[in-house]
């Protein structure tokens, strides 16, 4: 079975983001921790947020969570 890069990257985010617990971590550090290339993990973010996986804050405190 193949497995896209996309896909492969959204749970590996996705296990990121939970690892944090109810902390929220922002997609430069989801990004370094897993080694995930910045515009293409903002991408998979978005989709994530609309699927209602994660939900997002702005701001400089801001960042994701599940």
């Amino acid at each position: 079975m193949r497995i896209s890069a996309r896909a492969d990257y959204a749970v590996r985010a996705t296990v990121a983001i939970a690892q944090a617990e109810d902390a929220l971590i922002s997609a430069d550090a989801v990004a370094e921790s897993q080694s995930i290339p910045r515009s293409f993990l903002e991408g998979i973010l978005t989709s994530l947020r609309r699927a209602e996986i994660v939900t997002s804050r702005r701001g400089a405190a801001g960042g994701y969570r599940l």
